[in-house]
């Protein structure tokens, strides 16, 4: 399955999860963003063929606001 905006992809080959952020029209590539160990934001094109999803990381909710009704 080809990712879509808003999925977190990886490089087949490894490196960090990146948001994939817009796709080409005329070639099909993907714009992936990433922020760097330093804080730096990368952005850069990738063929599809070479991403792969990978699952989100979703916090999970807390149970304080619950505890004080």
């Amino acid at each position: 399955m080809i990712p879509q905006i808003g999925d977190v992809v990886r490089k087949n080959s490894g490196g960090p999860k990146m948001d994939v952020d817009a796709i080409a029209d005329d070639t099909g590539h993907l714009r992936c963003s990433w922020i760097d160990k330093e804080g730096n934001l990368h952005s850069e094109m990738f063929p599809p063929e070479t991403l792969a999803k990978v699952e989100k990381w979703v916090a999970p909710q807390s149970t304080l606001s619950a505890r004080r009704r």
